[in-house]
């Protein structure tokens, strides 16, 4: 390959580099945010173990279980109350460790303890 130098290709050659090594850096954080996000998972038991929830990173419903006979234990709007408190305690928990994870990072970078 045949390379055509100029005035200025040393400055140039070596900004191009320190550009392709920010980027690569910026793409190894974004994937480590990605794979903390995903990674988060919360599980919730309410009524003394007649419901259990799981939700994601997002706050979506992963699984729902409920106990047996629990049908019969309440009526329908006491095991709505029930479903939705756990599902909103359950979202919250993912919406504060969803929110945690980038400050997390910043301050493994800032320490200089995980540079990519």
């Amino acid at each position: 390959m045949t390379v055509y130098e100029y005035p200025g290709y040393e400055a140039d050659a070596a900004f191009s580099q320190q550009m392709m090594q920010r980027v690569e850096r910026i793409s190894n954080v974004l994937s480590k945010l990605r794979a903390e996000w995903n990674s988060i998972g919360i599980d919730v038991t309410a009524g003394d173990g007649d419901v259990e929830l799981s939700v994601d990173a997002k706050g979506r419903l992963v699984s729902l279980s409920l106990a047996e006979g629990c049908t019969v234990r309440y009526d329908h709007e006491g095991l709505e109350a029930l479903l939705n408190s756990a599902l909103q305690s359950a979202v919250s928990a993912a919406a504060e460790e969803h929110e945690a994870v980038p400050v997390t990072i910043a301050e493994e970078y800032a320490d200089g303890s995980d540079e990519a």
